[in-house]
């Protein structure tokens, strides 16, 4: 399996679940076929005051913590520097993630036959898995030419599920027929983001408390945008804007992003020469086998 990493068992935390993303936008998926978890990111949320500049008296301070160095009194100046230091720090800056998407999905049967892969060279993630004796596939990007993320259920039987959105600093939710946008802020500091999910499937899709829902479908694809106010200032509006590219089509914006990926991920490549019986081997075994060595 060159360049794929494969694995065979959902993700029990954020540590062990499946990237993807486009250099600026992805999420932290776990790969349930019961509870999927999509961790949502974008590189620009940063929790931080605004900034106003060094304080008056601030390189003195310094000048004077050096003059303890070289006199060989380090204990005194880490003392005077915690006394005297303590107000001329601003709060260093703290990422953080754009949200958690849930998908509960409705069906009790156990799911058999799992595997969690990412392809490596085509930056797609993929679930499979076969319940009550029918395949479904999961397959998730985030493409850079598209500026948007996808992740697509398929089945040969019907699946249903539903679709809730969380995060601290929620300010507003809202729903609208097959869309939901969330504005979220920061921690600190005023850096709202606005996060677009909308839903494209063969079922029907309703809305109650918060969540939406998704029935009797083969197959559903949530097409998700993130934008900051860091880079816009209508954000909301510019996220908005961006899932009308999702009206290109499934296969049409997954080409383009595969092309794209592989012109960068295939540029160079690396060998090692081993037992090629172990190429079946799920990565959790090849990390526990290595470890037995």
């Amino acid at each position: 399996m060159h360049n794929i990493l494969h694995l065979t068992n959902v993700a029990e935390k954020w540590d062990n679940g499946t990237p993807i993303g486009n250099g600026s936008m992805g999420c932290m998926l776990y790969g349930s076929p019961v509870s999927e978890k999509l961790y949502l990111c974008e590189e620009s949320i940063w929790s931080q005051k605004d900034e106003t500049g060094l304080f008056v008296g601030f390189r003195e301070k310094i000048d004077h913590i050096r003059r303890l160095y070289l006199e060989n009194k380090p204990v005194e100046a880490e003392q005077w520097a915690i006394e005297n230091l303590k107000d001329d720090f601003h709060t260093i800056a703290s990422y953080e993630y754009a949200g958690l998407l849930t998908l509960n999905f409705n069906s009790k049967a156990k799911a058999t036959c799992y595997s969690r892969d990412l392809l490596l060279a085509d930056g797609l993630a993929k679930i499979s898995y076969k319940r009550n004796g029918a395949n479904y596939t999961h397959e998730a990007f985030s493409s850079y030419p598209d500026k948007l993320m996808a992740y697509c259920i398929c089945g040969e039987k019907k699946h249903s599920f539903t679709m809730q959105y969380t995060r601290e600093c929620l300010e507003s939710l809202s729903i609208e027929n097959n869309l939901m946008t969330a504005v979220c802020n920061t921690a600190i500091g005023n850096h709202p983001f606005c996060v677009g999910i909308r839903v494209e499937t063969d079922g029907s899709v309703h809305s109650a408390d918060g969540c939406m829902a998704v029935v009797n479908a083969t197959k559903t694809v949530l097409w998700i945008s993130i934008v900051t106010s860091f880079r816009f200032s209508n954000f909301t509006e510019e996220c908005l804007n961006r899932l009308k590219a999702s009206e290109k089509g499934y296969e049409a914006i997954k080409a383009d992003h595969v092309k794209d990926h592989r012109s960068v991920f295939c540029r160079s490549d690396i060998h090692f020469v081993g037992d090629n019986k172990l190429d079946a081997l799920p990565v959790n075994k090849r990390l526990k086998r290595l470890r037995s060595i």
